[in-house]
């Protein structure tokens, strides 16, 4: 049903916009009020993170948000329990981004089982790659969850159409060569042209993610043809300011009013404040 839900949304002619939370940052209680919110604030769908130690393809903003989900005790099966209850009172894809040790640990039959019954609609492993994908491919096939393969902005055209034959969900097309965080403050013109390019060459719906972090980033990459766009390290960055020393919001009413209206500003739902 779920991969159905993705189906569906990809199929409306508006992009959809997608912000990424670590499951249990900065703990579960919060992380869920916080993917609420979200929820609230206009977001699409929701690309979801379970925390590892050693999550090499991302930057600093999501290893502390790592950090802090492991220190809170948030293991596999708290991220499925999180999701679950999630799903109980929303219809929206759920992209669940995992490391390959997690799954592999627990079996990719069940884990994919798993997150299927926790409401998944795709699943991207960024560190199996497809030439070793054969047993994510089967276990998703068998429990009716998209596949996700992740390219890069200098991947070439043969590997482009390569991996977007193999994914059943989406193509997640990086925004910049390298690790997950923004550094520019617009979007480059060669992000828009790979973009152009993976739209062109392949046929599967493309996501882009990596680098971006306000509404003007998101709807470059949709006048380039992405059909989602993700903002993750940002928003991670903006909840990090409202913990304490110790990873606690001391005000949780105040961070999940200002994550809220952030939502709104970047689905679109609610004009960007000005800056003095």
């Amino acid at each position: 049903m779920s991969l159905d839900l993705l189906r569906a949304r990809l199929a409306r002619p508006e992009p959809s916009f997608a912000p990424f939370f670590m499951l249990g940052d900065p703990d579960p209680g919060t992380s869920l009020d916080v993917c609420r919110a979200a929820l609230a604030g206009g977001a699409d769908m929701l690309e979801l993170g379970i925390p590892f130690s050693d999550p090499c393809a991302d930057g600093p903003s999501v290893q502390a948000a790592c950090g802090r989900a492991l220190r809170a005790g948030t293991d596999v099966a708290t991220a499925f329990e999180l999701m679950e209850s999630l799903r109980r009172t929303s219809q929206v894809p759920f992209n669940l981004l995992v490391y390959g040790n997690l799954a592999h640990r627990r079996g990719w039959g069940r884990f994919v089982a798993e997150a299927s019954a926790a409401g998944a609609s795709s699943i991207l492993v960024p560190d199996v790659p497809l030439e070793e994908g054969d047993a994510l491919a089967a276990a998703c096939a068998d429990a009716h969850v998209g596949v996700v393969h992740l390219a890069g902005p200098r991947t070439d055209d043969a590997r482009l159409r390569e991996l977007g034959e193999a994914s059943t969900g989406f193509l997640y097309l990086a925004g910049r060569q390298g690790i997950t965080g923004a550094r520019h403050d617009d979007v480059p013109q060669q992000v828009r042209d790979a973009v152009r390019r993976a739209v062109k060459i392949q046929p599967a719906s493309v996501c882009v993610g990596f680098g971006l972090k306000t509404r003007a980033h998101l709807e470059a990459v949709y006048g380039a043809g992405a059909r989602v766009a993700i903002v993750g390290s940002a928003l991670l960055d903006r909840l990090a300011t409202h913990l304490d020393e110790h990873g606690c919001p001391p005000d949780r009413d105040r961070l999940l009013e200002d994550m809220e209206h952030w939502f709104g500003e970047l689905s679109g739902h609610r004009p960007q404040q000005q800056e003095d």
